[in-house]
């Protein structure tokens, strides 16, 4: 009976044995197939993700190559309109440097948020049409550029129609106040004209850049 024991125990020992060591076998295989299958897989992630790296490079490169265009674009209008305002001033006979010009409109361009080439094309207007010095140009600029920002004008039409003003056209100041005196001259009323603009519509520009996205 002992050695029947020892036997059908050393049998069973030999039986869990195999059954362990099968069990072993059947879970190595079971890995080599999922580490297989996934080498694949990480091939196309790793594909994937080069794709990814490539295609944002590509935009980034092309946002920049938009942003370099646009400041190129955009240093050729101020280019062009300062060098329009120094031909103004100068066949004007005006003795004013047009830098004295570019950094008051930079100031503006900063505070109003207003395009400096925008002012400089309004202020061609200005100084070809008027006698205004220096000063009452600068004074003009900023009454035009309020006005535009209290009636939702742009820029270049208050600019353009302050200019028609120093002409003796008053038409489009007429609806918010201002009257012409038929016994004053067209320099005088149009001084009258800034005087009003002044009194009427100051710091407008300045309150529309705080609380938006500025004129145009």
């Amino acid at each position: 009976m002992a050695d029947v024991e020892v036997i059908i125990r050393m049998d069973g020992q030999e039986q869990v044995g195999r059954v362990a060591g099968q069990a072993g076998d059947a879970i190595k295989r079971m890995g080599d197939r999922a580490a297989a299958a996934e080498r694949p897989m990480t091939s196309l992630a790793k594909g994937l993700r080069n794709l990814f790296v490539v295609a944002g490079g590509y935009m980034v490169l092309r946002r920049l190559a938009g942003f370099l265009m646009d400041s190129m674009r955009a240093a050729e209008q101020d280019r062009i309109a300062f060098r329009q305002l120094e031909l103004a001033l100068q066949n004007t006979g005006r003795a004013i440097p047009v830098q004295e010009f570019a950094k008051f409109n930079l100031q503006l361009q900063n505070t109003l948020r207003v395009e400096d080439d925008v002012i400089a094309r309004g202020q061609v207007l200005l100084v070809s049409l008027t006698n205004l010095s220096d000063e009452g140009i600068k004074q003009a600029t900023v009454a035009a550029l309020d006005f535009a920002a209290a009636t939702g004008m742009d820029a270049t039409t208050a600019m353009t129609g302050l200019s028609k003003a120093a002409e003796g056209n008053f038409l489009m100041f007429a609806k918010w106040g201002f009257e012409a005196n038929d016994k004053m001259t067209d320099a005088q009323n149009f001084s009258a004209l800034l005087d009003f603009l002044s009194r009427k519509f100051r710091g407008q520009a300045a309150a529309a850049a705080d609380s938006a996205s500025g004129l145009s």
